[in-house]
C-alpha cells in the first residue's frame, strides 16, 4: 500500500512509527471505500436481511474515514454483528458531517463542548431519545477503541451518566391492537394453511418474522414431558430455547411436512433433482434426496445424472428457482434462448429469466444481461462461443475497430465467468 496518502498521520503522535499500526495500514481493504461483508470481512449475514456491503463514502475528514475503517476491521474480528457495525458507521458519518459544519478538521479540537453542541444539534433535529442514545453508543465505542489502540486520544468523559437505560412504558410501545389480532384470527381460514401456521407460531411465541423464517428443521425437542422450540435470536444472533404447549408443537410439525411435500411435487412434475435442490437452497444434493423427496433409489440415480440442468446467472452464480418468474418453472420452454450466429451477432444458448410481460432492453446482448440463465448442458457451446469471440476480438483489434473490440471482449469476459462456474459444478 502507498503510505504517502497517509502523510497527515505523521502529525498524530507518531502513528506510522508504531509497528502494530504500521501493519494495520498494510491491509489492502483500506484503499477501498466499498467493502464486501462476506468476501472481505468473513462476516455472517442474516439470510432474510442481507447486508452485503459496507460503504465508507460520506466521511468529510480523511483521518476520520481511515480510523473508522480500522475500527471496523477490529470490530469485525471481534464478531460484532454486521447490522451493529453498519448502524455505528452511519452514526459516525453524521458526526463527521457535523464536524465539517463546525469547521473542526482535527481530532485534537474534539472535546466535551463538541459533544455537548452535537447533542443540542440532534435535539434541534427532533431526533428521538433512543436515536440520540444510538449516537452516544457509536461515539463511545469508536473513541474508546481509538484510545485503547493508541491511535488517537479523545476524552469521552462527557458521556458518563448520559447512557441511562430507558424502559418504555406499555403505552409507548406500538403493539398490534388486540382487536386487529381478533379480526385476523376470525379470518385466518381465508389464508393458505402454511401462512396460518406461521401466524399462530408468532402469536403464541412472540418471535420476530426473521426468527420464524430461520427456524431450523429440527427446532423441536422434548425435555421430559415438555416440548421446547430452539431458534436463533435476530437481535443478538444467539441460540435460545423456549417451552411451548403441545398444541403449538403439533402446528410446527405440520409446517415441517409442508416443505418436503412441495419439493416432492416439484420433482414429480418433471423437475430434475438438481433443480429441486437449487430451488430449496440446499448445499448438497443428498440433503434433498434423503429428506425431502420420497422416491426410489433407482430414480434418484437416474435424475442425479441430470445435474447439468442446474441454472446459473451471467456471473456464474447458482440461481434458485424461486428467484425466477413463475412462468419460468411452469413453462421453461417459453424462456428458452436458441439464437444462431450472424456476422456480427453471437450465438445465444440458455434461458431468459425476464418476466414474459416485460420488455427486453438488451436483445442479442444476453451474456451481459443480469436476466441471462446458463445451463451446464450448454457448456461446450459456451466454450466454443467464447473462443470465437476472442478470435473476433483479435481481428477487430488488428483492424482498429475499437467498438467491436470492446463488444467482443465484454461478452467473452462474461462467458469466462460462466464457463469457470459450470466447469466447477460439472
Amino acid at each position: 500500500m502507498n503510505l504517502n496518502q497517509f502523510d497527515w498521520l505523521e502529525d498524530y503522535d507518531g502513528f506510522l512509527k508504531k509497528e502494530e499500526q504500521y501493519q494495520l495500514l498494510q491491509n489492502p481493504l483500506l484503499e477501498k471505500d466499498i467493502w464486501q461483508t462476506v468476501d472481505d470481512l468473513q462476516l455472517k449475514i442474516h439470510e432474510h436481511n442481507r447486508m452485503l456491503t459496507i460503504n465508507f463514502t460520506g466521511f468529510s475528514q480523511s483521518w476520520f474515514k481511515l480510523l473508522v475503517k480500522l475500527y471496523t476491521l477490529k470490530k469485525a474480528k471481534n464478531e460484532y454483528s454486521i447490522s451493529t457495525i453498519k448502524i455505528y458507521i452511519s452514526n459516525l458519518k453524521s458526526f463527521s458531517s457535523y464536524l465539517r459544519l463546525k469547521h473542526i478538521d482535527r481530532y485534537e479540537n474534539i472535546n466535551s463542548q463538541t459533544f455537548e453542541d452535537f447533542d443540542y444539534y440532534l435535539q434541534a433535529k427532533k431526533r428521538s431519545r433512543n436515536t440520540i442514545q444510538g449516537y452516544y453508543k457509536a461515539l463511545i465505542s469508536f473513541f474508546e477503541l481509538c484510545r485503547r489502540e493508541n491511535w488517537i486520544d479523545v476524552n469521552t468523559y462527557w458521556f458518563k451518566g448520559k447512557m441511562k437505560s430507558h424502559v418504555p412504558k406499555n403505552d409507548d410501545i406500538d403493539y398490534i391492537p388486540e382487536e386487529v389480532w381478533n379480526q385476523l384470527e376470525e379470518n385466518l381460514f381465508h389464508l393458505p394453511e402454511p401462512i396460518q401456521r406461521m401466524i399462530i407460531v408468532i402469536r403464541t411465541t412472540g418471535l420476530r418474522v426473521g426468527e420464524l423464517l430461520n427456524l431450523p428443521f429440527d427446532c423441536l425437542r422434548k425435555k421430559k414431558q415438555q416440548w421446547r422450540m430452539r431458534f436463533t435470536t435476530e437481535k443478538f444472533n444467539t441460540e435460545d430455547e423456549i417451552p411451548i404447549p403441545d398444541e403449538l408443537a403439533a402446528v410446527i410439525k405440520e409446517q415441517r411436512l409442508t416443505r418436503p411435500t412441495r419439493l416432492t411435487k416439484l420433482f414429480e412434475q418433471g423437475h430434475d433433482l438438481a433443480v429441486v435442490s437449487a430451488w430449496a437452497g440446499h448445499k448438497r444434493l443428498v440433503t434433498t434426496s434423503t429428506y425431502y423427496t420420497h422416491i426410489s433409489c433407482e430414480l434418484i440415480e437416474k435424475e442425479a445424472g441430470h445435474i447439468q440442468k442446474a441454472l446459473f446467472n451471467k456471473e456464474g452464480k447458482l440461481l434458485h428457482y424461486e428467484s425466477l418468474p413463475k412462468s419460468f418453472w411452469e413453462n421453461p420452454q417459453s424462456h428458452k434462448l436458441e439464437l444462431s450466429e450472424t456476422h456480427l451477432n453471437t450465438p445465444i444458448y440458455g434461458y431468459c429469466g425476464l418476466s414474459l410481460d416485460k420488455r427486453c432492453e438488451k436483445f442479442r446482448a444476453c451474456y451481459t444481461c443480469p436476466c441471462f440463465v446458463a445451463t451446464l448442458d450448454k457448456l461446450s457451446q459456451y466454450i466454443e462461443t467464447r473462443d470465437k469471440l476472442r478470435g473476433k476480438q483479435s481481428t477487430a483489434l488488428a483492424n482498429g475497430q475499437d467498438v467491436l473490440v470492446e463488444q467482443f471482449s465484454t461478452q467473452a469476459d462474461q462467458l469466462d465467468k460462466i464457463i469457470a462456474s459450470l466447469q466447477e459444478a460439472a
